[in-house]
């Protein structure tokens, strides 16, 4: 977790070991996924603004440094930040890098 100006950015980490939801003919289609999601803290209320999922397929190595990235680029593309905005967002993930999540 970090906080940029009034946005709150949490990831999760999921790694599936069953087949179930995410499988096709009982056959397990992703290992894990991240989701990242970005709140905006108003007045000690927070309202999401955005949320992502980055899945891993069986194939790939599961990485969760990785799996905050791609999660994190989609979240902030989907919420329609400025590329000013989005610089202070990654600033802050680097300077947190490895105690995020």
């Amino acid at each position: 977790m970090f906080e940029v100006a009034e946005y709150r950015v949490n990831f999760f980490h999921e790694r599936l070991g069953k087949p179930g939801r995410y499988a096709f003919n009982e056959q397990l289609l992703a290992q894990a996924r991240t989701t990242c999601f970005i709140y905006s803290i108003d007045k000690g209320e927070s309202f999401l603004e955005a949320d992502s999922v980055a899945w891993c397929s069986r194939e790939d190595q599961f990485s969760r440094s990785f799996g905050r990235k791609l999660s994190l680029t989609r979240s902030l593309d989907q919420a329609g930040f400025d590329k000013p905005t989005r610089s202070l967002f990654w600033e802050a993930y680097f300077k947190k890098r490895g105690k995020v999540g």
